[in-house]
């Protein structure tokens, strides 16, 4: 009976293709249609904190945005992730993504490709340059051995 079923499998096998190629293409299509939405400079996921999404455009929230320029201006200022999560009321990894977040200079990124996107920018480039640089000092320092630290 296993063998009448494999072979019952089979023969239904061509009939059913057509059906397997459309489902298998689909998730090629999805993506393709992801990458010309951000190639058209707009948002594929969630707004950002600090924006909010209108009829698919990313418009700044007037209140929450200088809460996006006051977590990039005191983090300059060395105040520590954990006071600046207390005080905003986020999450340390929310303030993360907030500094790593292209979206605030008007940027827009999928699949790792960034392109200019048509929403207006929350911060400039200069201070979100120089939270990047500092972001990567800090990374930096952790990640040198303690044998090759100098102490004073």
């Amino acid at each position: 009976e296993d063998f009448n079923n494999y072979l019952q499998d089979k023969i239904d096998w061509k009939p059913l293709q057509a059906f397997r190629k459309y489902y298998q293409s689909k998730p090629q299509s999805t993506k393709k249609g992801m990458q010309q939405v951000h190639e058209q400079g707009k948002q594929i996921s969630r707004a950002p904190f600090g924006y909010n999404m209108v009829n698919s455009e990313l418009i700044p929230n007037e209140e929450k945005k200088n809460s996006v320029r006051e977590i990039y201006k005191t983090y300059l200022e060395n105040k520590s992730l954990n006071k600046i999560a207390k005080e905003q009321g986020l999450t340390v990894n929310g303030i993360k993504k907030i500094l790593k977040n292209h979206a605030y200079v008007g940027k827009v990124k999928f699949a790792g490709i960034l392109a200019q996107g048509k929403h207006l920018p929350i911060i400039d480039y200069k201070l979100f340059n120089d939270v990047q640089k500092k972001i990567e000092e800090a990374t930096r320092q952790k990640t040198i051995p303690l044998s090759t630290q100098t102490t004073q």
